[in-house]
């Protein structure tokens, strides 16, 4: 056996530590009785130290069963305390899920099941991702506005949780809506409309028909991303030419009429939805602005920021810059390999 260092707890079995306290008592009993031990005769001290140390095993067996019950007890209040508070936990999330609900205009998945809400803000409607830090922080600023209330990350994620499964619960109304960026197509009786996002704060779209434009908003349309920048508001009232007046500022010949009439091709493809795009693949010295065209071209289309950016070293970071951008302008490219060219043609198509 080794003695405990100083400062180190000491493990004693149950009945070690009774023996111990027993003998400990049955000195105090001699010190406390001194004249009535030595009176006695020794077979009756004997007797008398049998009696004693008997009804203190017997007052130690029932102070150890009443701590064992004492215990017992605490432990099963701290069970129920435990279950209490996460009952008021989930008491309180379904609260909060029911005041959102009432702020909801629509609960629903899109077309790759990933959960959004569609909210009214001000005079307009804004489509938030379910997980989403822009969807949590109008949430937490929400609570506390209208109801001097606040959340731990840990009860907006179990709320979060909890509005991914109604929004794809068909028993709860939940339903899918595909969502689009920046350009979609809609038929409303066998009329098609082309619709076109100008990420501003209103949440305003340009609905073109074969009538005309017209910009409208209140619509369960688009995507957003927080790369994207807003778009300028057309004008009705500009130059014929202005195409053309936009067409001078890229550095092509004026004599080169084919090139700069495949550009324009391009530049108009862009805008209409749900067709076949063509890679542009710009070719010309150093410093003969082939990145401004770039950012030309991305500015009139797709703004954002920013407004090029680099071949990416792995397949899932290039589907995330396909999928966040329209419009995507690679600068700088000295070599394509196999794998990026395939997920190009992939994209382009329609396939991947």
């Amino acid at each position: 056996m080794f003695a405990p260092i100083q400062g180190e707890t000491t493990i004693m079995s149950t009945h070690e530590e009774r023996s111990r306290r027993i003998e400990t008592e049955s000195r105090i009993l001699e010190i406390q009785y001194p004249m009535q031990v030595k009176q006695m005769t020794k077979e009756e001290t004997k007797d008398y130290h049998r009696k004693k140390l008997y009804d203190l095993s017997l007052k130690s067996t029932d102070k150890d069963k009443e701590q064992r019950q004492q215990e017992s007890k605490e432990f099963r209040n701290d069970d129920k305390d435990t279950n209490n508070k996460d009952r008021k936990e989930d008491k309180r999330i379904q609260i909060a899920y029911e005041r959102v609900k009432q702020q909801a205009h629509k609960l629903f998945i899109d077309e790759y099941g990933e959960a959004h809400i569609a909210l009214t803000i001000s005079d307009h409607l804004e489509v938030f991702t379910i997980d989403s830090n822009k969807f949590r922080d109008w949430f937490r600023l929400f609570n506390f506005e209208q109801f001097q209330s606040i959340m731990s990350d840990d009860q907006i994620s179990k709320l979060c949780s909890m509005m991914r499964s109604y929004a794809s619960s068909e028993k709860y109304g939940g339903e899918q809506i595909n969502l689009n960026l920046r350009t979609a197509l809609i038929n409303i009786d066998n009329q098609q409309e082309w619709l076109y996002d100008l990420t501003n704060k209103n949440w305003e779209f340009i609905k073109i028909t074969s009538d005309g434009w017209y910009i409208i908003k209140n619509e369960i349309i688009f995507r957003r991303y927080l790369n994207q920048k807003p778009q300028v508001i057309p004008d009705r009232n500009y130059e014929p030419n202005i195409f053309d007046r936009f067409m001078r500022l890229i550095n092509v010949k004026d004599d080169d009429k084919n090139t700069k009439l495949l550009l324009k091709v391009y530049i108009v493809s862009l805008f209409i939805p749900e067709i076949q795009k063509v890679v542009l693949m710009l070719h010309g010295s150093q410093g003969s602005a082939k990145t401004f065209l770039q950012e030309l071209i991305k500015s009139l289309v797709d703004p954002s920021i920013p407004k090029t950016i680099s071949l990416p070293r792995d397949k899932q970071q290039l589907i995330q810059q396909l999928s966040h951008y329209y419009v995507t302008s690679y600068d700088n490219i000295s070599h394509i390999p196999a794998w990026i060219s395939d997920e190009f043609c992939r994209a382009v198509s329609g396939s991947g």
